[in-house]
C-alpha cells in the first residue's frame, strides 16, 4: 500500500510540474511532511502578522473548504470583516479569520486560480501558501516545513503504515525548518533532534514553542497556573493532535481527562451538551482548543449561560527565542522580496 501511495504521488507531482505556474508575486509556503497536527496553522498566523507589522500586504491561499463535493469551490474574504459565511469554511479556516486582521484570504482547491484574483483586486505583496509544501502546481520563493518535536517523523514510514507524506528526503527542498511544541521536550532531546535533522537537510533549522494563555468562553483572560493547577479538566479536542494538548495542560499542573473526537470532528449541540454532563459528574471543568472553539461558537446559542461558564479555551500563540526570531525574521523578509 505505502509503494502505491509513493507512486501516485510521484506521478501527481511529475505531471503537475510540467506546467508548474510561476505568479507576480512572492510566494511563501507553510507545509508539513508528516499527517495530522503539527502546529501549521499557528505558524502561518505570526508569518502573516510578522510581514502585517513590516509594513507589507499579505494574502494567504488556502484549500481549507470544510467537507468534500460542496458545489462552492471559491472564497475570497478578507479576515477581520464580517459576514463571513463559516459553514463551508475548514476548522484551520476559521483560526485564520479569527486571528488575523485585514488580510485577504482565498479559500479554493484552484489556489493558482484564487490567487490570481486577489493579484488582481487587492494589492498584496507576498502569498502565503496554506499546506503547501506537497502543492507542486505552484512556484513559491520559500518552503517552510513544520516538524512537531514529539513526534518528528511520522513513524519514519509512508502513510499508511505510518504518517509520512513523503519520504524524510524531501526534507532537502525545505528552506527553513520550524520545529515546534520543543516546550514539551528537553533541550537536550531539542538539540539530538536538530542534529539528526541537519544530516537530511542543508535547511536552516529554527525551534519554537507555543506560550499558553487560558481565556473563559467570552474571551476573559484567567489566571492559568493558579486555576488549572491540581484542577480536574475535561481537555475536549477534535485536532490532528491531541496528546500534545494534554500535555500541555498536565505540564501546568492539571488533572487531565481526555475527551478526543476525530480530526476536524463537526460538533453538534448535544454531542457539546453530553461532554458538559459528564465534566459535571466527574467534577471537572472543560478545557478546549481554540481551534474546538471557533468550530463551536456556532451551536453555542442553544445552551445555558450555566454551561457555558464551565467551558474554557486554551490559546497557544508560536513564539521564538531571539535568536530564532532573528533568523525567522532574516530569512521571511528575504523571501518576501525585502
Amino acid at each position: 500500500m505505502a509503494l502505491i501511495y509513493l507512486g501516485g504521488l510521484l506521478l501527481d507531482r511529475f505531471f503537475k510540474t510540467l506546467r508548474r505556474a510561476r505568479l507576480p508575486i512572492r510566494i511563501i509556503s507553510v507545509g508539513n511532511i508528516t499527517l495530522g497536527g503539527t502546529g501549521k496553522t499557528p505558524l502561518l498566523i505570526k508569518l502573516a502578522r510578522d510581514l502585517q507589522q513590516k509594513g507589507l500586504k499579505p494574502a494567504v491561499l488556502s484549500r481549507g473548504f470544510k467537507g468534500v463535493g460542496k458545489k462552492i469551490i471559491e472564497i475570497i474574504h478578507v479576515a477581520g470583516d464580517p459576514e463571513l459565511d463559516e459553514r463551508w469554511v475548514s476548522d484551520e479556516g476559521l483560526l485564520m479569520f479569527h486571528n488575523l486582521s485585514k488580510i485577504p484570504i482565498g479559500i479554493s482547491p484552484h489556489r493558482i486560480q484564487v490567487a490570481r484574483k486577489i493579484i488582481k483586486e487587492f494589492k498584496v505583496d507576498v502569498a502565503l501558501l496554506d499546506d503547501g509544501f506537497q502543492h507542486w502546481a505552484m512556484n513559491r520563493d520559500l518552503d517552510i516545513v513544520c516538524v512537531d518535536a514529539t513526534d518528528p517523523f511520522g513513524g519514519e514510514h509512508l502513510f499508511p503504515w505510518g504518517y509520512l507524506r513523503e519520504p524524510l528526503s524531501a526534507l532537502r527542498r525545505a528552506g527553513l525548518i520550524v520545529l515546534t511544541r520543543t516546550e514539551l521536550l528537553d533541550p537536550q532531546e531539542t538539540a539530538y533532534l536538530k542534529q539528526r535533522l541537519q544530516l537530511m537537510t542543508p535547511a536552516l533549522i529554527i525551534s519554537s514553542f507555543f506560550d499558553p494563555l487560558l481565556v473563559s468562553w467570552k474571551g476573559e483572560p484567567v489566571r492559568m497556573k493558579e486555576f488549572l493547577n491540581g484542577q480536574n479538566v475535561m481537555a475536549l479536542s477534535g485536532i490532528g493532535n491531541p496528546a500534545a494538548f494534554e500535555a500541555c495542560l498536565e505540564k501546568i499542573g492539571a488533572r487531565v481527562k481526555p475527551h478526543r473526537f476525530t480530526d476536524h470532528y463537526d460538533y453538534s449541540l448535544p454531542d457539546l451538551e453530553s461532554v458538559i454532563r459528564r465534566a459535571e459528574k466527574e467534577g471537572a471543568v472543560i478545557v478546549m482548543t481554540e481551534k474546538d472553539k471557533v468550530k463551536l461558537d456556532r451551536i453555542a446559542g442553544g445552551m445555558a449561560t450555566r454551561d457555558l461558564e464551565r467551558i474554557f479555551v486554551l490559546k497557544q500563540e508560536m513564539k521564538f527565542n531571539s535568536e530564532d526570531q532573528k533568523i525567522w525574521d532574516d530569512v521571511i523578509f528575504y523571501a518576501s522580496g525585502t
